[in-house]
């Protein structure tokens, strides 16, 4: 297992950057509103649905995500693959 995937929030982060229906916008709309992936992941469908371009059904696809979006099994297959994961929040 890569340290990333020992991570919680840069699983979160992946998490949510798989989720189908949340794009760069709606991702960058629900990052503002919750500060972090890990608080969209937690958030109710209430307070999801609150954010601009999030409806019910995406609401409840955000909220399914963390049980149905492996990303430790993505981090791994990047791992096996050599590829390099990263995130707008890494530094270099």
């Amino acid at each position: 297992m890569t340290p990333a995937a020992n991570d919680p929030a840069r699983l979160a982060a992946l998490r949510l950057s798989l989720i189908s229906g949340v794009g760069p916008i709606i991702r960058q709309a629900l990052l503002e509103r919750f500060s972090t992936a890990e608080a969209v992941l937690a958030a109710t469908e209430a307070e999801l649905r609150e954010v601009r371009g999030v409806g019910a059904k995406l609401a409840t696809t955000i909220q399914a995500a963390t049980r149905e979006v492996d990303a430790e099994e993505e981090f791994a297959y990047c791992a096996v693959e050599q590829i390099q994961v990263l995130f707008s929040t890494d530094e270099n």
